[in-house]
């Protein structure tokens, strides 16, 4: 009994460190997201008379790149397309998560932190696009307006690809230690752990 609770409580410290590692990594890519974003927008809020402080600004300003036409049609179309999968995925990883079984943590804690990562990337996209159809002007620069479009959708993207992997994951390993364990070191015979359960795992 003393191994089997032993092994027990290892295989959930293991389980519990694997969830904080995925999560942190999520959250701590789209923090980075959100970081290099404020540095683009760094130069709109930091103005001397009226003007740019250059030595602030990552970019130069003095050309607008959407004096070009296609341009500036392209990243409209991406604003668009960052919003609406921004939004999709915040609601569909929110009903995905609805109804997955409570003891698949696993998922449930990606497709909650994601759906809620989704909807302010979506937020970002919407301000973008607000930003665009007034007119883009020094006071907000190009290049700004072109990282608030890319990035949500870079984000997107990624769920996209990872979501499926998350998915097959929680299904098929979720809670690994909690139950699969049992069933693959569980002595059916005597019906109690093997002594030497720890040096099997």
């Amino acid at each position: 009994m003393v191994d089997a609770y032993a092994a027990h409580h290892t295989g959930k410290f293991t389980l519990k460190t694997a969830h904080l590692i995925f999560i942190t990594v999520i959250l701590g890519a789209n923090l980075a997201f959100w970081m290099l974003l404020f540095s683009f927008m760094l130069p709109w809020w930091v103005t001397k008379d009226g003007e740019f402080l250059d030595e602030y600004s990552l970019f130069p300003y003095d050309t607008s790149i959407f004096q070009n036409y296609e341009w500036a049609e392209m990243v409209m179309h991406m604003i668009k397309l960052s919003f609406g999968l921004s939004f999709l995925i915040s609601v569909l990883h929110l009903v995905i998560m609805c109804i997955l079984p409570n003891r698949r943590t696993f998922c449930r804690q990606y497709y909650l932190w994601t759906s809620i990562l989704s909807f302010f990337n979506g937020m970002i996209a919407i301000i973008a696009f607000n930003v665009f159809r007034e007119g883009v002007s020094k006071d907000f620069p190009e290049y700004t307006l072109c990282v608030m479009a890319w990035l949500p959708l870079s984000a997107a993207i990624v769920y996209f690809i990872v979501s499926p992997i998350a998915y097959f994951i929680g299904i098929e390993y979720g809670d690994f230690f909690k139950d699969d364990m049992q069933k693959t070191f569980f002595d059916k015979s005597t019906g109690k752990f093997p002594k030497n359960l720890l040096q099997k795992i």
